[in-house]
Parts: structure tokens; sequence; C-alpha cells
């Protein structure tokens, strides 16, 4: 009544106090009713981003906030955030462009922030307002406090419009200053956020040692100031045509080229989509469409290279290795119709973990199969749960053979000490080069695919994600260094290998939600799909039979 009051009699004359009052309420609840019908009928929906969302859409420091909240807290949740769904593969741009916009997509996801933030010890230093398709575009960011002079900061970024990128940071660029380089694929306007993730964190340099002192590694999770970044982008679309992409063209690494070869575009739009309350059990499902495309060719459908490769490669049985990830491709695999051999072989908990067993099992299969052997591996991410540890594998209750990851009994809090391995990085590459030889000894394969590790556990750009506090906050930036550690062990072993980590990093909102704990170990199933069509398009041509 009294917010009433103030608004009401701002417009009224003078009146005997009590008369006055009266009529200032009825007034200014009159002008807010007014202005409530005219704000449903206006077509610009901001008013349905939650307060909350806002702060983080336009990178609003804690100070202004009063708190770090560990509660899941999505931007632009009340309306906005749409989804995805993988449609035939493109061969030229819509005819009428669709574009996502700012608050189209989720912001920050849940992960406990400390409450001392250094967010704005950063700032932008270039970051133009305007680029052209197809060529680099650099924005900047510097260190500008003698607070971080020296420090090595982790930051999570993404951009968006007519099709989602995934920024690739320069490293040869002066201390103190971090770069990223991204190439438009179409002309619009696009979107680009950047968080702080971690203040001070080289990866390669881990695990941290307990006597090394405070745990560095503690997730901060707000935009840096001046972000997002609108860039107004103009030029004719890069072309995706050209003929079926080649294995060469498929074959993209760990490296950073990989990020410009394919990229997801907006197909569809709802702009009356509108977010569940339970943003768990929703799934992800966001209100818009996206389908992979690559750059200069054409990617088949699944259908069709599983249909194709039944029909001419009956001498070939397909071995794929690895943990869960690999283990939902193959039953993507066999949901696509593939009928012939194939086996999965677990390797959950890293190769460390199931060496002696999966030598066993690859050594039966070679005694039993008298066709030629196609094989596919990953391993990485229990690698690094394994090295990066406060858990430890259990067996898994009720599962005989099954083990299961729990917390190690009375482990501190602090993420990411090992006792075990004096640096994880160095124990990958000798555990992805062991591996490799045991295979190649034991299996003898025609052919034999690395696939890298996805960008798992993106702590910005997804939705409704929470964390016990005990649990390793691992980022996307960690899968991207084991991957490139092992670029020179895979072509030592004369192994071509396939990115998955590029496909997913455009993607924080494709996740799978309410699988492991919601602690996000999966990607979604448009990211598998598409790691399986290169992989397949790949096999045709070096089995001879290109698509």
């Amino acid at each position: 009544l009294q917010f009433l009051y103030l608004i009401g009699t701002a417009s009224v004359p003078a009146k005997p106090s009590a008369m006055r009052a009266m009529i200032g309420a009825f007034a200014g609840l009159g002008i807010i009713t007014v202005m409530m019908l005219l704000m449903e009928r206006s077509p610009m929906k901001t008013t349905a981003v939650t307060r909350r969302g806002v702060q983080q859409l336009d990178g609003e420091s804690p100070a202004s906030t009063g708190h770090a909240s560990a509660a899941p807290v999505t931007a632009g949740q009340a309306s906005q955030p749409r989804a995805h769904a993988e449609t035939a593969t493109a061969t030229a741009p819509p005819k009428q462009q669709v574009s996502l916009v700012l608050g189209d997509l989720p912001g920050y996801t849940g992960w406990r922030r400390p409450q001392n933030q250094t967010v704005g010890w950063y700032g932008i230093s270039s970051a133009p307002e305007a680029a052209s398709v197809g060529q680099p575009y650099v924005f900047t960011v510097e260190c500008k406090s003698e607070d971080c002079k020296g420090h090595h900061a982790v930051f999570e970024s993404r951009a968006y419009g007519p099709a989602f990128l995934p920024p690739v940071q320069k490293h040869d660029v002066p201390a103190g200053t971090y770069s990223w380089e991204l190439v438009f694929p179409y002309a619009g306007s696009y979107v680009i956020e950047l968080v702080l993730a971690y203040r001070n964190l080289t990866v390669s340099q881990l695990p941290i040692n307990p006597k090394d002192g405070p745990d560095p590694t503690q997730f901060e999770g707000y935009l840096v100031p001046g972000f997002p970044v609108h860039v107004n982008v103009s030029g004719a679309a890069l072309p995706t045509t050209g003929g079926v992409c080649s294995a060469t063209n498929l074959q993209d690494g760990a490296g950073s080229d990989a990020a410009t070869r394919g990229w997801w575009r907006v197909v569809s739009r709802d702009s009356s989509f509108t977010m569940p309350a339970d943003l768990i059990s929703h799934k992800g499902q966001l209100g818009f469409t996206t389908e992979y495309v690559r750059q200069g060719c054409e990617l088949p459908q699944l259908s069709d290279l599983v249909a194709r490769f039944g029909k001419h490669n009956k001498g070939y049985h397909l071995v794929m290795a690895g943990g869960s990830n690999t283990r939902i491709q193959v039953e993507r695999l066999r949901a696509a119709g593939w009928s012939h051999g194939l086996t999965f072989v677990d390797m959950h908990g890293g190769y460390d973990n199931v060496k002696d067993r999966m030598e066993k099992k690859l050594a039966t299969v070679r005694k039993s199969e008298t066709r030629n052997i196609l094989f596919v591996m990953n391993t990485g991410m229990h690698e690094m749960l394994r090295c990066l540890q406060n858990q430890q594998l259990n067996p898994r209750p009720g599962v005989p053979g099954m083990l299961q990851w729990s917390r190690i009994e009375g482990a501190p809090n602090s993420h990411w000490r090992s006792r075990t391995w004096k640096n994880c990085v160095e124990h990958y590459k000798k555990t992805v080069g062991t591996a490799i030889d045991m295979v190649k000894k034991t299996l003898a394969p025609t052919e034999l695919i690395f696939e890298t590790s996805h960008a798992a556990w993106p702590h910005w750009g997804n939705w409704g994600f929470s964390w016990p506090g005990w649990m390793q906050q691992h980022g996307p930036e960690f899968c991207r260094v084991f991957n490139a550690a092992i670029e020179d062990v895979l072509a030592s072993a004369g192994v071509p290998s396939v990115d998955m980590y590029w496909l997913s990093a455009a993607r924080q909102d494709s996740r799978e939600p309410g699988a492991i704990n919601n602690k996000m170990a999966h990607t979604n199933g448009i990211v598998y799909e598409v790691t399986i069509r290169k992989i397949i398009t790949i096999l045709l041509e070096s089995t001879g039979a290109p698509y």
C-alpha cells in the first residue's frame, strides 16, 4: 500500500491526508495495471528474465548481489532458454536466417562459488564490434590489477547467434593477457560470453600436493566485466557443400583446427517457448533446433552410413572401447540398425583399472573372429578422476564385476590433490601409449582410431545442476589439456584421431541431465551421433567402400 501510495499521490492534487492516501492507492493500482497490460502486449520479452538471470547475463559482480549463491541460477530460465535437436545435414544456409539472442541460453549452472571473487581484476582490451565471415576474429582481455600479475587464469567462453561457435584460446600472448579467436560462418549478430573459471590454475602441473598451501581451484563463475560482447558480422556464408567429407577432413584430432571445420547451425526457434520450473527433468529442451555442418563438404546421415556399411563391409567386425560415453555411442549405432559385428569393451575406471580384463577380452575377440577388425577407443575422463581424486573406485552394490566412484572416507573437501601420481598429464600420455601398444599386439586391427574426450563438466551455459561441495569441479579446460598432451603420442603410433572436444565445446547447453548424478559427465545424444557419423565415414573410406 505504501508503494501504491507513493506512485499514485504523485499524480493526485493535494487533498485531506486520508482521502489523498485512498485516492493515491487506487490511482497507483490503476497505473500498474495499465503498465502490466502494455508489457504483456509488447513483443519484447525481456521482463520475463529473472532478476538473478539478468545479473548473470550482464556480468554483475557478487558485490552487488550481496553473496555467492550455491543454488542453481539459470539466466533467462523464466521464458527464454531453448533446445536442440539434430536435423538433416545442411547444404546451404536457410533462406530466412534464424538466430539466437542474448537470454536464449542458460547462464550460471549451479556450481558452488567462493565469496571472494577476482573477476574484477580483468577487463576487455580489445573486442571489435564488427567482423567479416570467414576471417579470424580475435578478442582479448587482460589483467588490470597487481593482484593477478603472474597468475594463470582459466576462462570458459561461448559464442552464439546464427550458429554455435567455440572460441579458441591463443597461447602465444604476453603474460597477463588472454586472447581468443573464432571464425564466423554466417552474417548476422553474435553474442560472445567470457566467464572466469579459476583464478590461478595450470592444469598441466596437476595434481596439487596438500602441503602446497591454499587450494586455488574453486570455480568463480562470473562474466568478465564488459561481457557479453555483441558482434555484427557481414559477408557471404561459408560453403557447406562439395561432396561427402573425406577421411582426411574428418580426422581432425585434438588441435584447434577442428573448431573451425564444422559448426552447429540454428535451424528453427520457437519464440513462444517457456522454460518449465523443473529444469533437470526437462532434459534441456530449450525451444530451438540445430544441425551440424562441415565446411566445404557434407556428412552423411547415420542411418545411410549404417546401411552402406552393412551392404559392403560384411567382412569387418567393429570393436569400440571406452567408458560410458563410448557405450552411449554403441547404443546409438545399434538403434540406427547396426546388425553386423559390433563389440563394446568397457573401460570404466580408466585403462589402469581394466588393462588385464581388457587384454583378455580382446584376445578372445581376436581368437573367435575371422573377419578384419576395426578398433575405436576413447579413454581420458576416468584418468582425470583417478589422478585428481578425492574419490575412489569401489564395487557397485548388487552388480558383480562393476565398479563405481565414491568419496574416499575422510578425504578433504579440497580438489585435485593426489599422493599417487606425480603429474596427471604425463601419466595420461604414458597410459595412452601403453594402451595402443597392447591393442596393436593383442588385436592387430585393420584400422585403429582414437576419439578425443569431449568438453565435459562445463560450469557455464547449461541448466539446473548442483554438486556436493566435496566433489571435484573439473571443467572443459582439463579435457582440452589432456587431449592436446597426447597429440604427439598418437602421431608417433600412427593412430588418427577424431575430435569430440570442439564438437561439444560449442554446446555447453547440450548435456545429458539426470545421468550420473547430474554431474555432466555426458554430453547429449546429438554430439555422440555426429561423432559416430564421422567415424563410420572414415571407416567406409579406409575399407574401400567410401560413401
